[in-house]
Formats: structure tokens, C-alpha cells, sequence
């Protein structure tokens, strides 16, 4: 790579650096004033320049948002989300035409000796959108993940693949193999996957970009009931506004596909629920309860065979759909004692609708994906002890 300090960064050395970037095991390229742009996959840096500036950092804020304007928000106390794209400089598509490779972006000031300097987190967005093989979506999670009515909320920290499976299943919504017919409507920030690229005989695709379609997720839910939709796609349930208007959305009868942080299904409900004043947390909690249909949590993690050069990662899952008797159960429970419930029914071995992070774990490491550490560690991290390990192939 050139030497970015030595002279000016142009916008043609901006490509030719994302373009080597691609071309690596990527998850997110981070670029910040002072310090080498660095290519991160799954937690792993590698410098790939010398560091750079201030203005070389401003030149590339500015093609990154299109904006001149981007420095003065930033300065003003904002961050910046959105996403971008780039040409491929050696790879053409069928017509010709440079293949684009496009990134998610969120730009934030920080500290830069002594005054203001940026940070660029841009993750990569795969072109090509993933299959349910490619991501190894369990035919169980599959079967239920397009109810007739109720919400399906994927579950995980940020980088765990949420969007990845998402867009594995409407891939299936698209190819009708699953009951979902007419207008698909989704709400995202940014836009990740171009899904009005998938062909469908049975769907229609209509993506919203929030906040520059629509101002936020909770106004994309109440508009999405006067578009007849099929099914809704919230990109995230993230504040109690969106909570609610997505919970209105389910019991219309409108199946909805969400994410939302959470580090396990057991504790989704509380997290959830903790976005509510306190005096309203007792009433989302038990609406909640009554119209989520599935919730699947899932982890990244290395693979047993995992190096710097093949990066394999394994997709942890684990799942439970809320039967009628389930929510009997959680509402008996209430919201002081439902997370030990849910927790009892995942670890039963006669559930037939579910299946625990414990059980995951076991299966995987039988099959020879998982090293001994990372199992040991996954076991820890939910809550388990690493003697757990040997409980058999559950």
C-alpha cells in the first residue's frame, strides 16, 4: 500500500484502498484520524496504511456521505449513519459495468490530539444475498420464522449475523417456499440488501430507508398498515415507541420480522421491556408475551479450524417459539420471574419447540466445530458451567 501521509489522498487512492480491503477477510473497515486504516474480520485488526490525517480523513468523509455538509453536523454534537458505495476497479458485471461494493457507515468525532478528529466504521455488506445454507439457519427456526400472525425477533450483539439470517429467510419469502404472498415492506438503516433483486412470482419488495425515507422505525410500522403488507421487516426495535407500534402492528394480524440486542432469548422479554417507563413496563410486558411468536438468538464465533488466512466463523443459535401453553406459563410467572421460566423451559429435554444455548454448544462441538476453549467460553457466557460440556449430545 502507498504511504497515505506522504501526500494527499485522492479519491481514486479512497477505492483502491477499499477495493484491497475486500479482497481480505472483511467485517468492517475503520478508519480514524492519526491512526493506519485498519481492516477488522470478527474482531481481528489489520493495518493496511500508514496513518492519516486530519484533512485525508475529511476527504474521504465527504465522498463516504456525499455531503459537504458532513464536518459541521459532526462538529455540531451528531453522529452520521448510512451507508455508501464504491466501484470495483478490476471486476465488471454482465453489462460492463463496475460490480459495486457497498458499505454501512457511522461516522463519530472523537479525540485527536488534544482537539476533534473522526472515526469511520464501515461494514462491509455483501453483494450477494446470503442462502439459508450459507448461513446455516436451522429448518426448525425456518419452519416458524413466517407465522400467519405474531412477531419473529433475532436476538444478538452487534456483528452477530442478525441481518444475514434475515435476509436468508425473505431469500426463502421470495422463492415461495413459505406461506408469505403479496407486498413486503421493510424498514432499514441503512439498506443493506437489495432484495427487489431477488425474482418472486409470489412477492413484491418495497425497502424503506429510515431517516431518509421515513423518520423513524415506529413511523414505518404504523405506515406499513396502509400498505397492505404481507409481511413487515423492522430493521430494529430499539426504542419504546417502535416497541409499541410493532406490537399494534402484530396484533393486526401482520406477521413482523425484527432484531433487537439481547445476549439470550431468556432475557429478551426484560430487555425489551426495560425500554418502557416503569410505570408501563408491567403492560408491555404481558402485550409482548401475548404476540411474539418466536424469539432466536445467535452468536459468531470462531470456528474449531479458524485461522488468519481461512477465517471460518460458526453461527451459534439458539430458539424458542412461545406456544399457548408458554405464555400461560411466562404470564403466570409475570415480569418478576419469567426470565427463570423461560430459562427452565429451553433447558427441558422435552422441548419440542425450542432448543437451549446448552444444547447448541454440545451439538457443535460434538460435530468437531468448536474447540474446547470456545465451547468452555460460550458455556460461560450464557450462564452455564463448563462441566455442563459433557452432559451428552442433547
Amino acid at each position: 500500500m502507498s504511504d497515505c501521509g506522504e501526500r494527499p489522498l485522492g479519491r481514486n487512492d479512497f477505492f483502491y484502498i477499499c477495493n484491497f480491503a475486500v479482497r481480505m477477510p472483511l467485517s468492517d473497515l475503520i478508519i480514524q484520524t492519526g491512526k493506519p486504516i485498519f481492516v477488522s474480520h470478527h474482531g481481528t485488526m489489520t493495518a493496511i496504511t500508514r496513518p492519516v490525517g486530519l484533512s485525508d480523513v475529511e476527504r474521504i468523509l465527504e465522498w463516504a456521505t456525499m455531503s459537504q455538509n458532513s464536518v459541521f453536523r459532526l462538529r455540531s454534537g451528531n453522529d452520521i449513519d448510512g451507508a455508501f458505495s464504491i466501484p470495483d476497479l478490476a471486476v465488471a458485471d454482465e453489462w460492463g459495468q463496475p460490480v459495486r461494493h457497498r458499505f454501512r457507515l457511522n461516522v463519530t468525532c472523537c479525540l485527536y490530539n488534544g482537539a476533534t478528529g473522526y472515526q469511520l466504521v464501515m461494514r462491509y455488506i455483501n453483494p450477494v444475498i446470503p442462502s439459508v445454507e450459507s448461513v446455516a439457519l436451522e429448518p426448525e427456526i425456518m419452519a416458524e420464522m413466517t407465522p400467519k400472525q405474531g412477531g419473529v425477533i433475532l436476538l444478538g450483539e452487534v456483528g452477530s449475523g442478525k441481518s444475514s439470517t434475515l435476509a436468508a429467510g425473505l431469500r426463502e419469502v421470495a422463492a415461495g417456499r413459505t406461506p408469505i404472498r403479496g407486498n413486503v415492506v421493510t424498514y432499514e438503516s441503512p439498506i443493506e440488501y437489495d432484495f427487489e433483486s431477488l425474482s418472486s412470482a409470489v412477492v413484491t419488495f418495497a425497502q424503506t430507508e429510515v431517516p431518509i425515507n421515513l423518520p423513524t422505525f415506529s413511523h414505518g410500522s404504523r405506515n406499513s398498515l396502509r400498505r397492505k403488507p404481507g409481511l413487515v421487516m423492522l430493521g430494529e426495535l430499539r426504542d419504546s415507541e417502535t416497541i409499541e407500534s410493532a406490537t399494534e402492528l402484530m396484533v393486526t394480524g401482520v406477521p413482523l420480522l425484527g432484531t433487537a440486542h439481547s445476549n439470550s432469548v431468556a432475557v429478551a422479554y426484560s430487555r425489551m421491556v426495560q425500554k418502557f417507563p416503569t410505570n408501563l413496563q408491567s403492560q408491555a410486558f404481558y402485550s409482548l408475551v401475548a404476540n411474539i411468536h418466536m424469539f432466536v438468538s445467535q452468536r459468531l464465533v470462531p470456528h474449531r479450524e479458524w485461522t488468519r488466512e481461512k477465517p471460518k466463523m460458526v453461527c451459534l443459535r439458539e430458539w424458542q417459539v412461545m406456544t399457548d401453553d408458554i405464555r400461560a406459563r411466562l404470564e403466570t410467572a409475570g415480569p418478576e420471574r419469567h426470565i427463570g421460566e423461560l430459562r427452565r423451559i429451553m433447558n427441558d429435554p422435552g422441548n419440542a419447540t425450542g432448543r437451549s444455548m446448552l444444547t447448541t454448544i454440545r451439538r457443535h462441538f460434538a460435530e468437531g466445530s468448536l474447540s474446547v476453549e470456545t465451547a468452555h467460553q460460550m458455556l460461560l457466557t450464557y450462564g452455564y458451567h463448563v462441566r455442563d460440556l459433557e452432559g451428552g449430545n442433547a
